[in-house]
């Protein structure tokens, strides 16, 4: 049960993390600077992983309560 709890906890965690790219995401767009958008593709696809971490935890609470 413990190691359920942390497994949650770390998969919250890192959905906020990959989530929060979305900022450096859009100040970057803001900005087009030519020369990163190889950065900018990597922020979307972090950006998208994290929405999908954070999604997949929320259906799994909602079907485990």
């Amino acid at each position: 049960m413990n190691r359920e709890r942390v497994l949650k906890v770390v998969l919250v965690l890192v959905g906020w993390l990959f989530s929060a790219g979305i900022y450096p995401l859009t100040m970057s767009l803001w900005k087009m600077n030519k020369s990163d958008y190889g950065d900018d593709m990597m922020l979307s696809l972090y950006f998208t992983l994290g929405i999908f971490l954070l999604w997949q935890y929320v259906i799994h609470w909602r079907i485990a309560a």
